[in-house]
């Protein structure tokens, strides 16, 4: 579903407001430094943009309710720290309410083109053959559809309807709803205090705003089973979840599909240990994507008992959480971002996603094996926009003392390729590109430049349903999944959710699955562990998931723990 821009509420009656008089307190939203600012009376959007310096685009950003709920007076928003707010000459206010009214209706035709865009993204089609006395009246009753929309999908067909012709029918997907997810029979209550005193957290940029986030209810799960536990444990394992699910927004932003797809995943692996005998506590928070969102749930008492944290998102919340993590000694795994900064110096933090340097000496250690038979062709490495991955590759690669060559873009084109390929190894060419798109249409040069010689691509993962004319491998966390575990997986999530999966590359359902798994093990088994030395091997144990074999190592002596399950991937 595409993001829409609703229209917002602007006033046309104007009033000059001393901005330069005020201070207003300040805060930081996704580590953007921002002003919190109360909307003044008759106050439209294009005001504020102009008296902050700041675009109306940059507005809605911080502030995704003003797409549906409109500006309103006395509002509390975020506006971002760009410059001096000065006060507008009276002199101006009748040429700005004019701009303000055009403003208006411009906001409101893009409005209108984005709500068709949207629309006609979001829908599919089902084929009728046209029968004798059909009409489209008669047509857009049964599959309840308007007759506008039929003629909009048939353009030709629709103005003679021939019988025995075919019509495209609209099918709206409904979009995932909140009220869809499941309900687990876990306890929400606040659990018992730990015996363990722990330090009050300070966070930076604390504000007094409240934000009301209720704990997910929960019922039972069908009587299935995926996997046995290795044991239970006779206290409860009290876990939270900090997710940007939206819950409360009106039309919510389609993207954040991805973290209920990931959410309902975890609820299945926690309904599997339940079936194993394992009790929980289990509370989810939805943390929106501002950072104060993640400082009020933090405040709260009940998380300073917590057996692990699974989120937040984003690398700016990540930050309060971390800090969080450390203060109480409460291991917390971070699903999403690849970017957590303070891994080094945090033993709390389980991070899923390797860093693209990690990747990179992965590759070179994994491809070593076959290196007397291997020459990589880095394409364009000398440029001056290298990405992380391909210079770290690069030099790991060299260490190894891998045959390395090298060439660019221009000379591929320029039918210089053969140059550098050795006949007697498999040449594979490491583009600067992640975008397949633009490294396909090079393709046939390449293979005509080939001369007998043995060439493949080092791709992404993101390049993994691609088809290239030559062999490719890439570096990844994920994998595809054994057809009999997935199949059953399947069945008891379609079965118990009562939809269809959406999904995707990796599948965020797996996600949520495999991260939840694996850390309910490694709890339980650190349980049992006579000593640090003991529970410090739990990590290093593989966890092998539906998407993913887990294994965690540690970043330093004072560092966290890092997703090392990497496999190097021949398609």
């Amino acid at each position: 579903m595409m993001k829409r821009f609703f229209p917002l509420v602007m006033a046309l009656c104007l009033t000059a407001i001393a901005y330069g008089q005020t201070e207003w307190p300040t805060d930081t939203v996704n580590g953007t430094p921002v002003y919190v600012y109360k909307v003044q009376k008759s106050e439209g959007l294009y005001r504020i943009s102009k008296n902050f310096g700041v675009s109306q685009e940059e507005l809605v950003r911080l502030n995704p309710q003003l797409q549906t709920q409109g500006l309103k007076y006395d509002q509390t928003i975020f506006v971002p720290i760009k410059g001096t707010a000065v006060q507008q000459p009276k002199e101006e206010v009748k040429a700005e309410a004019k701009a303000e009214a055009k403003a208006e209706q411009t906001e409101q035709k893009a409005e209108q083109k984005l709500e068709k865009a949207a629309a006609k993204a979001e829908t599919t089609f089902r084929e009728h053959v046209i029968a004798e006395k059909e009409t489209l009246y008669g047509l857009s009753k049964k599959y309840g559809v308007s007759v506008d929309e039929l003629i909009e999908a048939n353009p030709v067909v629709s103005k003679n309807m021939p019988i025995g012709a075919t019509l495209l029918i609209p099918q709206k997907a409904p979009a995932k709803k909140l009220t869809d997810l499941p309900k687990i029979p876990v306890k929400i209550e606040a659990p018992a205090e730990k015996t363990t005193s722990k330090s009050e957290l300070v966070l930076p940029g604390k504000t007094e705003e409240k934000i009301e986030l209720q704990p997910t209810d929960t019922t039972a799960l069908p009587e299935e089973k995926l996997q046995e536990e290795p044991g239970v444990s006779p206290i409860p394992l009290r876990i939270a979840y900090l997710l940007p699910l939206q819950a409360d927004a009106i039309k919510r932003d389609a993207t954040m599909d991805r973290f209920v797809d990931f959410y309902e995943g975890a609820l299945l692996a926690i309904y599997e240990a339940q079936r194993s005998g394992q009790h929980f506590d289990i509370y989810t928070y939805d943390v929106q994507k501002a950072d104060i969102a993640v400082q009020q749930v933090l405040t709260k008492g009940e998380l300073q008992n917590m057996d692990a944290i699974i989120g937040p998102a984003y690398p700016a919340q990540v930050s309060y959480a971390s800090a969080f993590a450390k203060q109480n000694r409460i291991p917390t795994l971070i699903p999403f971002t690849n970017k957590v900064n303070e891994l080094e110096r945090n033993p709390y933090l389980l991070q899923f996603n390797p860093t693209d340097a990690l990747e990179a000496e992965t590759a070179a250690r994994l491809l070593a094996p076959e290196k007397s038979n291997v020459k990589l062709i880095f394409v364009d490495a000398q440029a001056a926009d290298v990405p992380e991955f391909v210079s770290t590759f690069h030099k790991a690669a060299a260490d190894a003392q891998f045959s390395i060559g090298e060439t660019t873009v221009r000379e591929i084109l320029n039918d210089s390729l053969a140059l550098v390929l050795d006949k007697g190894k498999k040449n594979i060419l490491v583009f600067n590109n992640s975008q397949y798109s633009q490294v396909s249409v090079l393709m046939n040069k390449i293979i005509s430049q080939k001369k007998g010689a043995d060439i493949a691509l080092f791709g992404r993962y993101s390049w993994k349903n691609e088809k290239p004319a030559i062999p490719m491998c890439y570096i990844s966390v994920f994998r595809d999944g054994e057809a009999a575990e997935l199949t059953h997986y399947n069945t008891l999530y379609k079965e118990y959710f009562g939809h269809t999966l959406s999904g995707g590359n990796p599948r965020y359902d797996l996600l949520g699955y495999d991260v939840t798994r694996a850390l309910i093990n490694y709890l339980l088994i650190a349980q049992q562990a006579q000593s640090e030395a003991e529970r410090e091997a739990v990590y290093k144990e593989t966890y092998r998931g539906l998407q993913s074999d887990i294994r965690f190592e540690r970043t330093g002596k004072e560092g966290g723990l890092i997703n090392t399950g990497i496999k190097l991937i021949w398609k």
